[in-house]
């Protein structure tokens, strides 16, 4: 299985990239972290149109703690879930300058004690920003891992320690992009691009 996952991972450098970048723009640890959080249910391109306007309004993790809420909510309600995402925002905000002195955790443990963080959230976070080898499952990763055979458990926790067992650690964060690179413009939840896909012959639904 190592060697199936290994295959399938050199396939998709060759189709994205051999250093494939994440989509989501940003220009410091914080602004990456609103963004993840933005991105459930919402896609990466949206969360790219909506952020820049959130934080020329509100440029630093003091201003949104400071924030109304109802002008976060304004602005980011394009994304979805609009209601939650803000207060989750707000929250951790106002949870790293009193706890963290402004500085976002580059610690797992840490960022999961912050409103709107899960596991998924802060694995993306910390091995984007930091490189740390970790694998964050979202809905694309799920689907992939699925169909291709890499992983056959229903929770995203036992998803990435599949994931993990099967992919060298230095490959970690590089994996997690181009699988949901490879689920998000090819195999996707629906009408999935078989015809010339690069995956075919690895897929169990063929």
């Amino acid at each position: 299985m190592q060697e199936k996952a290994a295959e399938i991972i050199d396939i998709l450098r060759q189709r994205f990239g051999e250093h494939p970048q994440c989509e989501l723009r940003y220009k410091n640890a914080w602004e990456l972290l609103v963004a993840i959080i933005l991105s459930a249910q919402c896609t990466d391109r949206r969360v790219n149109v909506t952020t820049p306007t959130l934080f020329s309004a509100f440029p630093t993790v003091g201003d949104i703690a400071a924030a109304p809420l109802a002008e976060i909510e304004n602005i980011i309600k394009p994304c979805g879930f609009y209601r939650s995402k803000a207060k989750n925002i707000k929250q951790t905000a106002v949870k790293i300058v009193n706890e963290h002195s402004g500085v976002v955790p580059n610690d797992i443990s840490k960022l999961l004690t912050l409103p709107g963080v899960g596991e998924k959230t802060a694995s993306v976070f910390v091995s984007e920003f930091y490189n740390t080898p970790a694998i964050g499952v979202d809905t694309h990763i799920l689907r992939v891992s699925h169909r291709l055979g890499l992983s056959g458990a229903k929770t995203p926790s036992q998803i990435s320690r599949d994931l993990q067992s099967k992919l060298p650690q230095d490959t970690w964060r590089d994996s997690h992009i181009l699988l949901v690179l490879f689920g998000r413009y090819i195999c996707t939840a629906r009408k999935p691009k078989c015809d010339g896909c690069p995956l075919r012959k690895c897929c169990k639904n063929t």
